[in-house]
């Protein structure tokens, strides 16, 4: 299942190659970036997004009308 996130809480986000905060930096998002989510990916902590993880507390979920 994937969702569409958006980037927040930040000015810039770091997509890891695994979910670690010791795993190296593959990309950097902007604040404002819509992301695709692979839910089912997903750990406890970090998300999986296009190309890696990042923390799940920056991003950010908008229900559509």
């Amino acid at each position: 299942e994937t969702t569409i996130g958006v980037v927040s809480n930040c000015d810039r986000l770091n997509v890891r190659s695994q979910p670690s905060l010791a795993a190296p930096v593959v990309t950097v998002l902007d604040k404002g970036t819509e992301v695709e989510v692979d839910i089912g990916k997903s750990t406890e902590d970090f998300y999986a997004v296009d190309g890696g993880y990042c923390m799940m507390k920056y991003i950010t979920f908008f229900l559509k009308q």
